[in-house]
């Protein structure tokens, strides 16, 4: 087994705070990681424990979100914050208008995706307690000060969102025009008594064309749901826990519906954590906080490169 010993990225950043300007970061780990492909070696420990995804989530450097995505995955989801940054996500943000199912990460141009925006809650009422805000590879973990909380995973092309509302209001405003700066175009839908599926369009990073993507999201209830005619749904739900599953496609409907996870909140979880192990298992010796900053950066490479 060959030992890679890492001891002197200099990447001039300071650990604790995001701080990363993501193109000349990503440059050296790609370059870093093609000269090293033959020193793969099984490490046995968890190394998404030493992957800090709020690196580069503030402000301008990085680009970056903590939301739960899978490696080369279309699915990447995570709480729409105001004020936004490039993927929707700002780390100092405190309120929160819902969540967002997929964004590139580390782009320029004011960056690309944040379609479907799910909205769990009163808009008056959306402040996140910062403490209880967490997140790891495929994984992402919210509550708020009015009681909500919301845990989400994700393989491959689907994700799982668990909802717990107090039981008093357990409805969702769901807006399929939402997109991130580079503007809804079109979309077209249908509803059943426990799903919605359609495609929407929406331009691409910098403006560059229109992408189309094909999505199903079910619950696992019979829920209301009222259509608007200006891309809003509403939907009511009896119980107080709701489980949204969601799917996406670059092909068709039944593409995306075929997709989606018939596994467990946990089980999904584990799959996701044994995979983003899988992937992220060149084994690093050298100073702690460098090590752990080497494996945040390496899964950045894994999760942009699709």
């Amino acid at each position: 087994m060959f030992l890679l010993t890492l001891v002197t990225i200099n990447f001039c950043m300071v650990y604790e705070i995001p701080q990363v300007h993501s193109a000349t970061r990503f440059v050296m780990i790609v370059a870093f990681v093609c000269m090293c492909s033959m020193l793969l070696a099984q490490n046995t420990k968890s190394i998404i424990g030493d992957v800090n995804v709020f690196v580069g989530t503030s402000g301008d450097h990085g680009q970056l979100s903590p939301g739960a995505s899978y490696p080369f995955s279309m699915m990447d989801i995570c709480a729409q914050t105001y004020p936004n940054g490039h993927t929707g996500y700002e780390y100092k943000a405190k309120t929160v208008l819902g969540f967002t199912h997929n964004r590139f990460e580390g782009v320029g141009c004011e960056g690309s995706g944040g379609n479907i925006l799910i909205t769990p809650f009163d808009q008056n009422h959306t402040e996140l307690i910062k403490q209880k805000e967490w997140a790891s590879p495929g994984n992402y973990n919210i509550n708020f000060t009015n009681g909500i909380g919301v845990r989400i995973t994700v393989e491959n092309k689907s994700g799982i969102e668990q909802y717990h509302f107090l039981g008093t209001a357990n409805s969702f405003m769901i807006d399929l025009s939402h997109t991130l700066a580079n503007g809804f175009v079109a979309e077209e839908h249908s509803t059943s008594e426990s799903s919605i599926s359609g495609w929407i369009e929406s331009g691409t990073t910098c403006g560059a064309g229109i992408y189309r993507v094909y999505y199903y999201i079910s619950f696992d209830q019979s829920v209301a749901i009222s259509d608007s005619t200006n891309h809003l749904v509403r939907v009511s739900a009896p119980k107080a826990d709701i489980t949204v599953r969601i799917a996406f496609s670059s092909k068709s409907v039944d593409y995306a519906k075929a997709d989606i996870s018939k596994k467990s909140f946990e089980q999904t979880q584990t799959a996701a954590t044994q995979d983003w192990n899988q992937l992220l298992k060149i084994k690093v010796i050298g100073d702690l906080k460098e090590e752990h900053l080497f494996y945040s950066l390496l899964y950045r490479v894994l999760q942009s490169t699709f």
